[in-house]
């Protein structure tokens, strides 16, 4: 048997260091939720990411801000009662039928955005996170966004300049226009993120707005819908996210296509599935560190389920170093080597 040291780890102030909490909002145990933020604030975690408002009164008496996903699900942003009452702005998904929960799209990004912007508003106002996050890893097939309603349609017409009898559907799409589809969505979609990022700015401009997606590899819009290349034309969000693994070309296209917005780089934990039990493979400084370094606003670790006592030491042992590194340099970015692409690229 050999213990392991004490959690020493010191907590950043120029740089995400995000953990996923796995479920923390959901415990209802508060005398177990604030042994975990104080283990949190020991291994040099200064953000999480949970969801309800006991977090954002408690977390920062931990030194940790705190995130909150959002997505179109009812638990979040509920426009259910606003398509109650406007059948006539439902998104019209591959199917053919209309949604009743979600918004068509090119509404969205004109005269029915306002539905959004009450939901959101009523969100911030409960919960009063430090960030709002949008994890988008959806095809532009039939994402949440995916509408195929007469105005979306004449939309993508006009757009990829077709014929004006044009037959546009589902299916015709996918057999005969897929590539443009895919690039009009995401031009959209980055478009939405903007949208999200302005009216948080307005309702609460304490907050932040962030987007987590798949690095900028030449399938991630096709795959799942975002194309940070746009995003970062439109300032579509304070900060980005990707992960998992380190595709290094993907990782430098990522940053050179946010144009300034900080990524945060994921190391994730596997096995994370919970019917296989081959044991996980922990953090240690290193590896940490590396993403670290291929970053430009942080990292972020998936998921807190998955720590074991040898993670936690390697969070704690890794945060040790930025927050020496960027002492000083106002930006927290001075120390990485921005525009030379991950380390692996670098000459030792």
């Amino acid at each position: 048997m050999r213990l392991l040291p004490r959690l020493s780890g010191a907590q950043c102030k120029t740089l995400v260091w995000q953990l996923w909490g796995g479920w923390f909002s959901n415990m209802d145990d508060v005398a177990m939720r604030q042994p975990i933020l104080e283990c949190c604030r020991q291994a040099g975690f200064n953000d999480i990411v949970s969801g309800d408002r006991w977090t954002s009164d408690n977390a920062k008496r931990y030194g940790l801000t705190h995130t909150m996903g959002v997505n179109f699900e009812p638990w979040s942003l509920n426009l259910a009662p606003h398509l109650k009452d406007h059948p006539d702005q439902r998104l019209i998904g591959t199917d053919g039928k209309p949604n009743d929960r979600l918004v068509c799209l090119t509404l969205l990004l004109g005269e029915g955005w306002h539905a959004v912007r009450r939901a959101l508003d009523e969100k911030l106002q409960s919960v009063r996170p430090d960030t709002l996050d949008y994890d988008y890893e959806y095809s532009p097939a039939n994402g949440p966004h995916s509408c195929y309603c007469p105005r979306c349609l004449q939309a993508f017409r006009d757009d990829a300049k077709l014929p004006a009898g044009t037959k546009l559907d589902p299916a015709a799409i996918k057999a005969q226009y897929w590539t443009a589809w895919v690039d009009f969505m995401a031009r959209r979609v980055a478009r939405l993120f903007g949208r999200f990022r302005q009216t948080v700015h307005e309702l609460s401009p304490a907050t932040r707005f962030s987007v987590y997606s798949g690095y900028q590899t030449p399938d991630n819009a096709d795959r799942y819908g975002v194309d940070w290349r746009y995003v970062g034309q439109v300032k579509g969000a304070d900060r980005a996210g990707c992960g998992y693994g380190r595709p290094v070309e993907a990782i430098r296209a990522t940053v050179d296509g946010l144009r300034g917005i900080p990524l945060v780089c994921g190391a994730l934990l596997v096995p994370y599935e919970r019917d296989v039990l081959r044991p996980v493979l922990p953090y240690t400084k290193a590896w940490l560190l590396r993403t670290l370094i291929d970053s430009t606003g942080g990292l972020l670790a998936y998921d807190r389920l998955s720590f074991d006592g040898r993670t936690w030491c390697g969070s704690s042992a890794a945060s040790n170093g930025p927050p020496r590194w960027s002492r000083g340099s106002g930006t927290g970015q001075s120390w990485l080597v921005r525009n030379r692409g991950p380390a692996s690229r670098r000459r030792r």
